[in-house]
This record gives C-alpha cells, sequence and structure tokens, in this order.
C-alpha cells in the first residue's frame, strides 16, 4: 500500500510542563488509568483497541460542475456525481449506531442521489456479494450470511457532533469501498484521523478505467474531494493524506504530480 502525506504532517502534542512538587509523593504510585471507550467495540472489529474518540459519520453527496453527468439520464442533471463517506473523531452519544446495511445500501446512490427503494437495496447487496468475490472472496458463503452481516452493529453513529478540534484526513477511494473500508475507517477515526472514502468510477460510467484516462479521471476526483473535505470544521486542511494498492497507488502518483504538495512517499509492502 503507497501512503502519500500533504502538507506538514501531525503535529506533536507539547510536552507536559514541570509542576514542582509541594509535598512528599505517595508511598506507593498509581498507576494511571486510560478513559473507557465511548461505546462498546462492535464485534466487526475483531481484537482492534478503540481510541479515544467516539466515531461519526456523514454522506456528502455533491456535483463536479466543472464535468458532465455520469447518468445516464442527463436531462435536468450537470455535473459529475461524486458521493463521499466520511467517518470522524466525534464526542460520546446516546443516539443509535448504523447498521452495515446502511453501508451496503451507499452502493445503490453513487449516482442516483434519491434515497433507495427497497428493490434498489436489494440490489445494493447483491452487488456487495459479486464484489466480495472480485475480491477474491467466497460469495456463495457471504450470501449464506447476508442477513445476519446486514444486520450488525457499527461504532459509528450517524451525524454524530465532531469531537472539539480539527484532524488530518485520509483520502482512500477504492473499488465499492464503503462496506470494505468500514473497520479501518471507523479505528482510525477513533483514533483522531478523518477518512474520506469514494468510489472509483470511469470518465463516462460508474466502472473505473484502468489506463491513463482513466487514471487522468480517478486524479481529478482525488482533487475535487480533497477540496470539498477541506470545507468540513474538524478538518484541518494542512494535513492530509492519500492511500492506494495497485492501481490506486498509481492515482496516488498522478496526484502527487498534479496538487504537488505531497511531502511523504512510502511503501508498504508484504514480506516475501
Amino acid at each position: 500500500m503507497l501512503l502519500w502525506l500533504l502538507g506538514a504532517g501531525v503535529a506533536r502534542a507539547a510536552p507536559a510542563r514541570a509542576v514542582p512538587p509541594t509535598r512528599a509523593a505517595p508511598a506507593q504510585a498509581v498507576p494511571p488509568t486510560r478513559a473507557a471507550p465511548a461505546r462498546a467495540v462492535p464485534p466487526i472489529w475483531g481484537s482492534l483497541d478503540s481510541g479515544p474518540h467516539a466515531v461519526g459519520f456523514r454522506v456528502l453527496r455533491v456535483r463536479d460542475s466543472s464535468r458532465p453527468s455520469l447518468s445516464a439520464d442527463r436531462a435536468g442533471l450537470s455535473g459529475r456525481e461524486m458521493q463521499i463517506a466520511v467517518w470522524y473523531p466525534a464526542r460520546a452519544s446516546s443516539a443509535a449506531s448504523m447498521r452495515f446495511s446502511d453501508l451496503v445500501a451507499l452502493l445503490a446512490s453513487e449516482i442516483d442521489f434519491r434515497p433507495p427503494d427497497a428493490s434498489r437495496r436489494e440490489a445494493a447487496a447483491e452487488l456487495f456479494v459479486t464484489t466480495t468475490a472480485e475480491y477474491g472472496g467466497d460469495a456463495a458463503n457471504v450470501r449464506g450470511r447476508l442477513l445476519d452481516l446486514l444486520r450488525l452493529e457499527l461504532a459509528s453513529v450517524e451525524e454524530a457532533k465532531p469531537a472539539a478540534g480539527t484532524f488530518p484526513v485520509l483520502l482512500s477511494p477504492g473499488y465499492r469501498p464503503y462496506p470494505t473500508q468500514n473497520v479501518l475507517a471507523e479505528y482510525l477515526a477513533s483514533h483522531g484521523v478523518v477518512v474520506a472514502a469514494f468510489a472509483m468510477k470511469g470518465s463516462v460510467s460508474l466502472e473505473p478505467e484502468i489506463s491513463l484516462a482513466g487514471l487522468e479521471t480517478l486524479v481529478a476526483d482525488m482533487q475535487f474531494v480533497l477540496g470539498e473535505v477541506r470545507r468540513l470544521p474538524f478538518m484541518d486542511g494542512r494535513r492530509a493524506a492519500a492511500a492506494g494498492v495497485g492501481f490506486n497507488a498509481t492515482t496516488r502518483e498522478g496526484g502527487r504530480r498534479a496538487v504537488g504538495q505531497w511531502k511523504v512517499v512510502r511503501s508498504h509492502r508484504k514480506p516475501e
């Protein structure tokens, strides 16, 4: 996986000032305690530990007016449809958590921003199953357990109040990314990183193009998404990163050349 950092990098906390003791130290030191997470870690996280923040979630549905619509029925439409899923550090909330089905349903609204009806939700669920096979998973096993999977409770609370302060952002494009990137996104958000995921798409259709033209399209998408998430009040516009695997890694290099501000390039490879 390739990771590029943009801007000044993650700021370190200032060292605490030394306070002269006013009395003798206690005979037995008391170990510091860590604050409990805002809510229980969902089973889908496995053995991952939550950070100090709760997790909020919102969807940005915007149009890039500099490029044409991807809709087959372009009458009355203008601008390239861009759906951006944002996980962010949030304050603890008593509101109900999202379900995995909420993320799967986003596959139905990539260019049709209307709330999906039952038939579109069913089509999105089937698309999720076939996507697992395209990633090398066991589609038959997923289909057999689909209802249980869709009912899984997540850590995210939709439109939760953001945590105080501003945070760095990770741009994370991918192939039908919302259900497949959720665990990593929630985990990072709980540790103080905003994650903005968006789907790889082609120049004139939903299917990405593995070509020079497709690369140029994805670079333009990345630039547009970065501009949109920088508008969020909890986003630190000076600290941003982009992650990618395979063709997406090439897109990040194209983004580095186009934006001209990626400061660090890191390559993470599996051991041979």
